[in-house]
C-alpha cells in the first residue's frame, strides 16, 4: 500500500502495458516540493511495489538472448525493442526489489507527466527500499545522473549539502559515492 503524500508532493504512477502511466497504480515514489511544476525537487521511495508490467518495452519478435542484434545477453537480460522500432538491444528487466541483487531496488517504468523516472523496468543501486531503511528522520531519495536518469537511491544525511536542484542551480542534487552524501553535481551536456 502506497501512502497519500503530503501536501507539496505528489505520487509517480507506474507505466501500464500500453505504455502510459496509470494514475490508478501509483509506484511507491512522491515528486516532492517543486515537482511538477519545476520538476527539480527530490524525489523519495516510500514503497516497494511490483511493475505493472514485466516489460516496460516490448520484447524483439526476432531477437532472443542469444542474438539480440549481434549481441549476447547475460543471464537475467532480456532483448527488448527500445524505440518500438526495431532497434534491439540487451536489458536487464525486473518486476519487483526480489528480482534484483543485494543492495539493489527494482526501479519500475513510472512518471507523473512531467517527471519520469525511467521508461523501462530495471535494478538500480540502493541502500534503502523505503524509509524506515533510514535512520531516525533520514529519507530515501532518489538520485538522478547525468540528463536526468535516475542512477541510485540512498538515504539522505546530516552532512548533505542540498535537498532539491534548487538548491545548487544551475547543478542538480545528486548523490556522491564518493563523499556519502547528497551534493550539487555539475552534471554533463546532455543532446
Amino acid at each position: 500500500m502506497v501512502p497519500e503524500p503530503p501536501a507539496g508532493c505528489e505520487h509517480v504512477y507506474l507505466y501500464g502495458p500500453d505504455g502510459p502511466f496509470d494514475r490508478s497504480r501509483p509506484a511507491g515514489y512522491w515528486a516532492c516540493d517543486g515537482a511538477p511544476e519545476g520538476a527539480s525537487g527530490p524525489v523519495y521511495r516510500v514503497a516497494g511495489v511490483a511493475c505493472n508490467c514485466e516489460f516496460a518495452h516490448p520484447l524483439c519478435a526476432d531477437g532472443t538472448p542469444d542474438d539480440c542484434n549481434g549481441q549476447v545477453c547475460d543471464p537475467g537480460q532480456s532483448c527488448v525493442d527500445y524505440f518500438g522500432n526495431g532497434y534491439c538491444g540487451c536489458q536487464g528487466q525486473c518486476r519487483e526489489d526480489a528480482d534484483c541483487g543485494r543492495g539493489e531496488v527494482c526501479l519500475c517504468a513510472s512518471s507523473n507527466g512531467t517527471i519520469e523516472l525511467t521508461s523501462i523496468n530495471h535494478c538500480v543501486p540502493a541502500d534503502c527500499a523505503v524509509e524506515r531503511d533510514c535512520a531516525g528522520d533520514l529519507r530515501c531519495k532518489v538520485s538522478r545522473g547525468d540528463c536526468g536518469s535516475v542512477e541510485s537511491v540512498r538515504c539522505t544525511t546530516p552532512a548533505d549539502d542540498c535537498v532539491s536542484d534548487d538548491d545548487c542551480s544551475p547543478q542538480y542534487c545528486a548523490w556522491d559515492e564518493v563523499e556519502e552524501l547528497w551534493t550539487c553535481d555539475p552534471g554533463a551536456i546532455c543532446e
